[in-house]
This record gives C-alpha cells, structure tokens and sequence, in this order.
C-alpha cells in the first residue's frame, strides 16, 4: 500500500521569495538526511501563496518512522523554527492519501 504525504502551508504576503527559498531548503534536507524523494509543489489557482511538500512512503509504518526521525532532527526543527513569520501562523495542513489503483 502506497501512502502519499501532502503537507501544505501558506506564506506570507509580500514573503514569497524567502518563503520558497525555506521551502526548498527545507526539501533539500529532508532528502539528505532521511533518504526521501520530497517534492516542492504550488498551488495552480486557488490561495495563491500556498506551497506543498509531497512525499511517498510504502506504508503507514514507513511514514510514521520517517515522521519520527524528522521530529528528532534537530536542523530540522531549528529550520522550522526560522520559518517563523515567513509561513502564514494557522495555515499548515497535512494530508496522507492512499494509492488505490497501482
């Protein structure tokens, strides 16, 4: 079972450029550290500072153990916590979908 992982947050208004410079540095140490192909995306339409990062897991247990390590990654966090008035307060959201047709 394929476990797709969305999470989406807003940027502020008038922070794009710095706020997809943090979202692609963001990617680009999740994937050094723990392995993972994270994509950046955009929304087409819609909120237009809205930003997502996308991930595939094999399994509810392989997201959770990535999920896990991340927490515990202290660049992680200290990168997250840069973010701080780049990213919209209140707009994170995650979402984690199921392949059902492979």
């Amino acid at each position: 079972m394929t476990i797709i992982f969305v999470r989406k947050i807003e940027l502020q208004a008038g922070k794009d450029y710095e706020g997809l410079e943090m979202a692609k540095n963001l990617a680009s140490h999740i994937k050094e550290t723990q392995g993972l192909d994270v994509q950046l995306v955009r929304q087409l339409g819609g909120k237009p500072r809205m930003i997502a990062w996308t991930s595939r897991h094999e399994n509810l247990a392989d997201f959770e153990t990535t999920m896990e390590k991340m927490e515990a990654d202290k660049v992680y966090q200290a990168m997250s916590h840069e973010a701080a008035g780049i990213f919209k307060d209140g707009t994170i959201e995650d979402q984690l979908l199921k392949i059902i047709d492979q």
